[in-house]
Parts: structure tokens; sequence; C-alpha cells
């Protein structure tokens, strides 16, 4: 029993900060599909819930005791670039759809709660992103079964 616990809360951990390894954990604990469905996006909405607020917080105290300053200049890369024009192109819907896989929760929450001040919108839509993601995963996952356990295994 407290082995079944301590895998649950190492893929909420993960979960919670990077989407993709709480579900390479979840699968190899052995967990069933709603097992799987179920700990991922709960252990993702944690980390949102917790990231946004935590951010906020550090935003007031920002605020507060550093005063706005000037922005000179930043280096821009090629890859920087792309981010910044793929949010600017599809804002709030880009980053949701990029958390779970390319970014990780943390700067996913922190980019959109930059731009998006309604927090529930922001929750809602990191739901369906979390929930929408894993059963694309899942469905990869039963199309090619054991090849990628086993490459996972080789991996980890």
């Amino acid at each position: 029993m407290i082995e079944y616990i301590l895998k649950v809360l190492v893929v909420l951990l993960w979960s919670s900060f990077k989407f993709v390894f709480g579900f390479i954990t979840a699968l190899l604990s052995g967990f069933s599909f709603v097992e799987t469905l179920v700990y991922n996006v709960v252990g993702g909405m944690l980390g949102v819930i917790f990231y946004l607020y935590v951010w906020d917080f550090v935003v007031r105290l920002k605020r507060k005791y550093y005063p706005a300053k000037p922005i000179v200049g930043i280096k821009i890369s090629k890859r920087r670039r792309f981010f910044v024009k793929l949010i600017k192109k599809y804002e709030l819907v880009g980053v949701v759809i990029l958390t779970p896989t390319i970014l990780t929760v943390p700067i996913g929450v922190i980019i959109a709660a930059t731009f998006e001040h309604n927090k529930w919108k922001i929750k809602r839509m990191m739901f369906f992103s979390f929930l929408g993601w894993n059963l694309i995963l899942y469905s990869i996952y039963t199309l090619f079964g054991n090849k990628l356990i086993t490459m996972f295994n080789w991996l980890f």
C-alpha cells in the first residue's frame, strides 16, 4: 500500500513539473488508463494552481521592493524568436498547447499569467490541455505498446 502511494506521489510530482515525465512514470509504474489519466491531470493541475499563485506572490513582491526599470536590450536567439512569434500569434491557446509537451508547467503558467489575468481561464484551459495531451499520449502508447516501454526503460 505504501509503495502504491509513493508511486502515485512520484507521478503527481512529475506531472506538476513536467507533464510528459509524469506520463512516462505512470506507464512505467504499471498504472491503468484511468489511473494514468487521473494522476497526470491532477498532478498537472496541482502544479498549475501552485505556480500560478506563487508567481502572483512573486510579482507582488517584486513590484513592492523593486520598481520598474526601462529595458535596455535583450539578445534574441532563433529559438526565443520562434517562441515569441508563436505566443504573439496564438496567445493563451498556443501556450496552453505547448505547456504539457515542450514547455514545463511552471514556465507555461508564468507565460500564460503574464498576458492573461483571469486565473480561472488559465486553469480551465490548462485542464483541457492536460486532458487532451494525456489522451493523445495514451493513444500513441496503445498503438506502439511495448516498444515504447522498452525504449523508456533503455533511456532511464
